[in-house]
């Protein structure tokens, strides 16, 4: 769509007036949807972050780029091959989503904005045919991209020119090589006829790059599906162009954007936790009422066996039932025996069922409360939650573990589950460390783990999976080594002055098939020295 193609033309331009001439220095990752690029230029860091939305790619730039966040633990380095080299030039592939970064090395790093099917590709000038890596690995195909096709009718930044330009001589020509973008989308219908009237009619033509490159004003408003909509001027002027200020617009739109996704996410998924919090509480009381109906409706264990001990010298041993008087609804009643007991045991046994009744009815009544009280305290937190605008309205009322808050306004103390109570937690610097007890153990302990948490073990002897739950969050250097030193306390190299520990994120940990209690595959890994006292 024309207006998405509007932001790349924006994005190229800002590439190339902020980082046109500097070093990269790092493309590193922090997640399978996200990549930060890194450069520099007289020893000053700034960064641009390539960002999946959706599918969606979305760029935002940062004109001070942390140290700490570049040397941040934990993060993989993407596109090794085009560290060190000089951003030469930016290329934008008029009225289409790609941009195409040139670096001194002769590396392409091409942005490739297709929606879902959009992606970080790298080549090298003298393979174009297929690129030398790729960044979203899920996008196989992506191994067979072409860079050749899309380097015609590209729009040089450091030459100012047209690449390879196009011949289009009516719409027909137009929409054969545009498939994307119709050619009233660009112009008014007044205008198009003069477009074609001129003779050999070049798609460097003025008028069409002035409509396309400069851009005067912008809106950008949600569409209701999580997407932006851009509305631009299609008649700016050369001199009436403010680039600064459109990217400055286009940046701030962004972040909102994004904070607004975040938040509805957000929203949503507790939401979703708190309808279905109600309906499984709603089924579970349903079915404890509906047994506890039945319970109350059977006849008493205890009226049984008083029928039994008042008729205990008339009934003989060795009887399956017997017949007897019910003087609670004075009428006979058949009655159940067992025939290995004589009739003061069976009342006994009775008696036992009456007692186990009557904890039974306790129970059930206890059951139907706490359901009652989840539902009202789920309903009460939901309205709360629908009214939330703001990630900061909806942050207080989500508790750290995925709970809620009580909406009443005192926090409702949360018990851990049965899944927790089987490992060992320790907390170091408010982070939670969990430590595996035996192969079995560790197995569950990887299952209960997410996917950015830590994981540690003893490097080349057994001993326990240690897990250190991230939250998100960059894990501190003294909260490593506190970890480390578990994982080797709890493993056979106890015993040593100085024991290796290997870690990684969770998600390269795995569980071959077939595989003996406690033993994984590890895909990558860094290493970490423990000096033990003994």
């Amino acid at each position: 769509m024309i207006s998405h193609n509007i932001a790349y033309r924006i994005w190229s331009e800002s590439i190339y007036s902020r980082f046109g001439g500097c070093e990269l220095i790092q493309a590193i990752s922090f997640s399978k949807d996200a990549l930060f690029l890194v450069f520099s230029k007289d020893e000053n860091l700034s960064g641009m972050e390539c960002k999946f939305v959706k599918n969606e790619l979305v760029l935002l730039f940062h004109d001070k780029a942390s140290i700490s966040s570049v040397q941040k633990q934990h993060v993989q380095n993407q596109f090794k091959e085009l560290s060190g080299a000089s951003l030469i030039d930016v290329q934008f592939k008029l009225l289409d989503r790609i941009i195409i970064l040139h670096f001194s090395n002769d590396h392409y790093l091409v942005l490739k904005g297709f929606g879902k099917y959009g992606n970080l590709l790298t080549f090298q000038s003298t393979s174009l045919l297929k690129p030398e890596n790729i960044f979203r690995l899920h996008l196989k195909k992506d191994w067979d991209f072409n860079l050749q096709p899309f380097l015609d009718f590209n729009y040089s930044f450091k030459s100012g020119t047209i690449q390879k330009s196009v011949l289009i001589s009516d719409e027909d020509a137009w929409n054969f090589h545009f498939k994307s973008t119709r050619i009233n989308e660009i112009f008014q219908d007044n205008e198009i006829t003069n477009f074609f009237s001129e003779t050999k009619l070049h798609v460097q033509n003025k008028i069409l790059i002035e409509k396309i490159m400069n851009v005067e004003t912008i809106k950008i408003k949600h569409d209701g599906l999580g997407l932006l909509n851009f509305i631009f001027n299609k008649n700016a002027k050369i001199e009436d162009v403010k680039f600064e200020q459109i990217e400055i617009e286009l940046s701030q739109k962004l972040k909102d954007h994004l904070r607004w996704f975040y938040f509805s996410e957000q929203k949503d998924l507790e939401i979703a936790k708190l309808k279905q919090t109600i309906q499984n509480n709603t089924s579970k009381r349903a079915q404890y009422a509906n047994r506890l109906n039945i319970v109350n409706t059977q006849r008493s264990m205890k009226e049984l066996g008083d029928i039994l001990m008042s008729n205990a010298h008339s009934v003989s041993s060795g009887l399956t039932e017997a017949l007897l008087f019910d003087f609670y609804s004075n009428q006979r009643l058949r009655i159940k025996l067992n025939p290995k007991l004589n009739c003061s045991e069976n009342a006994e046994w009775y008696y036992k069922k009456a007692k186990n009744q009557m904890i039974e009815v306790g129970k059930l009544t206890e059951h139907i409360e706490d359901c009652e009280n989840k539902i009202t305290q789920a309903t009460q937190l939901l309205g709360l939650i629908i009214k939330t605008e703001s990630m900061m309205e909806l942050k207080p009322l989500i508790h750290s573990n995925g709970g809620s808050k009580n909406p009443i306004g005192s926090v409702k103390k949360v018990s851990e589950s049965p899944i927790e109570s089987k490992f060992k937690k320790e907390i170091e610097s408010g982070f939670e460390i969990w430590i595996g007890k035996n192969g079995k153990n560790n197995d569950e302990l990887l299952r209960f783990s997410h996917k950015n948490d830590i994981w540690m073990h003893a490097k080349d002897c057994a001993g326990s999976h240690i897990i250190i739950r991230a939250n998100n969050k960059s894990i501190p250097e003294d909260v490593l080594k506190k970890a480390a030193s578990h994982a080797a306390l709890n493993s056979k190299a106890k015993t040593q002055s100085i024991a290796t520990v290997m870690f990684t994120e969770r998600k390269y940990v795995s569980k071959p098939k077939g595989a003996a209690p406690g033993e994984v595959k590890v895909n990558k890994f860094s290493i970490l020295d423990v000096i033990l006292s003994h």
